[in-house]
């Protein structure tokens, strides 16, 4: 599948700092891609160099096949844009910045930008935008990142500020977007928005890429979690010999819970020789996943 957007090596650093190290990225047509980190994770750097509003320290990315160093004017016309700390023209309304957007990209038929503040419910597209609420700041922020309908769309935080219905509404115009050919870099800390709009996630920790896939690879390759009842005493040592076991707990004297990416039929080697009353398996979710990525310190840390 053609790449959008391919990154070799990105590094930047702000003196001591590690924004960025060595971040190789892709993000293929046609795709949502989530692109997920805690705040100084690197995301908000890696896009504002994908935009030329940074230069890196060193690597290379390249947008619809060309070098941004060379070709930043250019390729920027092929992009949308919502920054994360978006600041607007206050003095203008909605629908004059629709159009000043508009202009700038040689689009006059605003049919698209209406569509979009309706199914956004802007609340007035003629009351001056410092007036507004920051919910409908930032819906007007995202009709005039999409409005020239931009082949590729980056998103930084798009959906702050907005209520659970907006936020909905929005997913389903994204997919829309998507389906008609666009391709969508979705930068977040929300993980439950991830996994429900993302074909595939990056996770990003401290300027370092720790891992790229679909919610569903993710999952595969994350520990489970298995809670074992027994009619007595848990026989805890004998279930240490668990294969690839990242996490014992023994919440009660009968129970024990494992975190293990163990094929099945392993751990149930040590059932037959150890049998429990009852066994629950459980996948773990994607902030589960997230937060094992981040995890420092404490009783798992995925391996990368």
């Amino acid at each position: 599948m053609e790449s959008v957007v391919l990154t070799n090596g990105l590094t930047k650093h702000y003196g001591k700092t590690i924004a960025l190290q060595d971040l190789d990225l892709e993000v293929r047509r046609g795709e949502i891609f989530g692109f997920l980190g805690p705040n100084g994770a690197g995301k908000t750097t890696t896009i504002r160099i994908l935009l030329t509003l940074i230069k890196p320290d060193s690597g290379t990315a390249m947008i619809f096949g060309s070098d941004i160093k060379k070709h930043g004017q250019r390729i920027r016309r092929l992009i949308g844009y919502l920054p994360g700390e978006l600041s607007l023209y206050d003095n203008l309304t909605p629908r004059q910045l629709f159009q000043y957007t508009g202009s700038l990209n040689n689009v006059e038929d605003m049919s698209y930008a209406e569509e979009l503040s309706e199914r956004l419910q802007v609340s007035n597209v003629d009351q001056n935008i410092g007036s507004l609420s920051q919910g409908n700041k930032q819906k007007v922020g995202l009709v005039q990142a999409m409005l020239h309908r931009p082949a590729l769309l980056i998103l930084d935080e798009p959906t702050n500020a907005l209520d659970p219905l907006i936020r909905a509404e929005l997913y389903e115009i994204l997919r829309e977007a998507c389906e008609a050919g666009m391709t969508i870099l979705f930068s977040s800390h929300v993980l439950a928005e991830a996994e429900a709009i993302c074909n595939r996630v990056a996770i990003i920790r401290e300027g370092r890429l720790t891992r790229v896939g679909t919610i569903t690879e993710l999952k595969e390759i994350a520990p489970r979690r298995v809670r074992l009842t027994f009619d007595n005493d848990a026989p805890v040592e004998a279930y240490r010999i668990v294969p690839d076991l990242s996490e014992m707990q023994q919440p009660e004297p009968n129970v024990i819970e494992i975190m293990t990416r163990a094929a099945p039929e392993d751990l149930i080697q040590v059932m037959a020789a150890h049998p429990p009353r009852d066994v629950v398996w459980e996948e773990v979710s994607l902030e589960e996943i997230f937060l094992g990525y981040y995890q420092t310190r404490g009783t798992y840390n995925y391996d990368v």
